[in-house]
């Protein structure tokens, strides 16, 4: 098995960078006003990493004074932001693609340094829950869309070769790795042919909706935005156990007069999968675009509204499903400070 180059090694296996903590309460349904992620007020991003519960606040940075992410351990505290360029002098920038959490309330980013105005370094950084870097992954060729970790420091990432094109005369190439906390590569799969060449597959746009890397017990699916596809692989070697199409239960939902596009993806504990779709209007004088929550069954037969219920407001960007079968959003509230709503699944 061949490795990545190690700029900085792990100090500690991922999985045992976790910190003993007392875990605050989040009441079932009680709003929670978090910490503001950031001391300025530039716009972010945020994604929840279910498997460790941890809340990634993120953007990209071009100043070594401004923090790039911000770990929140769902219902125990805000963890220390998170300063890039502090880490690489000289770098005039640093674009985050991909975030997840850690075991512990760390955080680990998959990005592209910029050096200069012509070259660029594709890494992943991981940090821990003091925000201190503990490993630099140089991952050239590939730059990574999206990754997840699982609570054994395994990391998954999906994403393409920048040395390779879109053209079907191309070198065959794996879009999918599984890498060891120690950043060995366990094995790859889904092969760049699987899909097809007229289409930009690891790109996305407002228009096609957001892949989604879901770490189960014993699989990984993969949700492809722009084929609208779900994939599911054993999480020891690999291998693909199902490929589903999820473009009829999305037409149905969207009906002839919008388009559904799947942003935001969690599995519940029964298989089904509970989702937020962006609804575009295909024609004018339809109701403008749009967000409705959705439950789509394990088979990928049936997709059903999942309403927000009356008195109720709505709910926000849907984050996921913590690991106490709470469904999480995230509100904007004032003076730069989030909130984040919970509902019972």
């Amino acid at each position: 098995m061949r490795s990545l180059t190690k700029v900085i090694c792990w100090s500690a296996p991922l999985a045992a960078l976790a910190l003993v903590v007392t875990p605050c309460s989040l009441a079932q349904g009680t709003p929670a006003v978090l910490e503001k992620p950031f001391s300025d007020s530039a716009p972010y991003l945020s994604r929840f990493d279910a498997l460790n519960n941890v809340l990634v606040f993120y953007r990209d940075i071009k100043d070594g004074a401004v923090a790039a992410a911000r770990p929140f351990a769902i219902g125990v505290h805000a963890g220390q932001p998170i300063y890039p360029l502090k880490d690489f002098p000289g770098a005039l920038g640093f674009d985050v693609w991909g975030v997840t959490g850690n075991p512990g309330g760390g955080a680990i980013l998959s990005g592209v340094l910029q050096i200069d105005g012509v070259k660029t370094r594709q890494l992943i950084l991981a940090y821990d829950s003091s925000s201190t870097l503990r490993s630099v992954w140089e991952v050239w060729p590939y730059h990574y869309h999206q990754i997840a970790s699982d609570g054994l420091g395994n990391l998954y990432a999906f994403g393409h070769r920048e040395d390779r094109g879109e053209g079907a005369n191309e070198e065959d190439y794996p879009l999918l790795t599984k890498y060891s906390a120690n950043g060995e590569v366990l094995w790859q799969s889904a092969p760049r042919s699987w899909f097809p060449y007229e289409t930009e597959v690891v790109a996305t746009n407002a228009a096609t909706g957001e892949h989604h890397l879901l770490v189960g017990r014993s699989s990984l699916k993969l949700y492809v935005a722009t084929t609208r596809e779900l994939l599911e692989f054993a999480l020891d070697t690999g291998r693909l156990a199902s490929r589903r199409s999820l473009t009829v239960v999305l037409e149905d939902l969207g009906s002839t007069t919008h388009r559904a596009e799947i942003t935001g993806l969690a599995e519940t504990a029964d298989g089904s999968f509970l989702a937020q779709v962006r609804l575009w209007p295909k024609q004018k004088n339809t109701k403008p675009m749009h967000k409705v929550m959705a439950r789509i069954a394990g088979d990928l037969a049936t997709c059903t509204p999942w309403p927000t219920p009356p008195g109720l407001p709505q709910e926000g960007i849907y984050l996921g499903i913590d690991n106490q079968n709470r469904v999480l959003f995230l509100a904007g509230g004032s003076q730069g400070k989030p909130i984040l709503r919970t509902r019972p699944l």
